[in-house]
């Protein structure tokens, strides 16, 4: 099982990146016709962030009994998600995924309250344990999003921009997130000596047969 510490540092720099290297994405992977998506890619990324800061919360109040609430808030942010992105189908897809980045931002940030106050943990708190996160993907997006300037001001292909944009991405974010998060750096020892000792008794049954 992946920690909700490690998922988070790997799943929020990564959509982060997915905003600025959206348009090149969207040229290389998908082909130029898809070139409207890029905004709606950008827009989108930013709204399942929040998703997945909050996703914890929901296991937190289910293993409190607080299953109540956690239904009432679904239901709830079901029907504002859908009432906005109604109103957002006047400008299109786009308006959609502006609707629900507008809607949902809030929304779980108002369950991540939720959840705290369950756990007698503050909000400020809370956003204290994901500095390190904070600090090295905004240190992400800065060198990123500096780097694909430089790049669009040459030559250089679609191609070339998206992997020298996102090795970039990654060598910045990689030894800043290790620093600022020292806790993460033994989650990941875990998990990876759990996964050799299941090679290891994967291996031992094989032998045995």
């Amino acid at each position: 099982m992946i920690e909700p510490r490690v998922y988070r540092a790997a799943f929020v720099p990564a959509l982060l990146g997915l905003a600025v290297v959206a348009s090149d994405f969207v040229s290389v992977v998908l082909g130029p016709k898809w070139a409207g998506v890029a905004p709606l890619l950008q827009i989108m990324a930013l709204g399942v962030i929040a998703q997945a800061v909050s996703l914890v919360g929901a296991e937190v109040l289910k293993a409190l009994g607080r299953g109540g609430p956690l239904l009432w808030f679904y239901i709830a942010e079901t029907f504002a998600l859908l009432a906005a992105m109604l109103i957002g189908l006047r400008w299109g897809v786009v308006g959609v995924a502006t609707a629900f980045a507008l809607v949902g931002i809030p929304t779980r940030a108002y369950f991540v309250r939720l959840t705290g106050r369950a756990v007698g943990v503050s909000l400020g708190h809370f956003l204290a344990s994901l500095s390190g996160v904070g600090e090295a993907s905004l240190a992400l997006v800065a060198a990123t999003l500096a780097a694909r300037m430089l790049l669009l001001e040459t030559a250089a292909p679609a191609w070339l921009r998206l992997v020298v944009v996102i090795a970039i991405g990654v060598a910045v974010y990689t030894p800043i997130i290790l620093w600022r998060v020292p806790e993460l750096r033994s989650e990941l020892r875990r998990i990876a000596g759990g996964r050799v000792a299941g090679r290891a008794v994967v291996a031992a049954s094989a032998a045995d047969r």
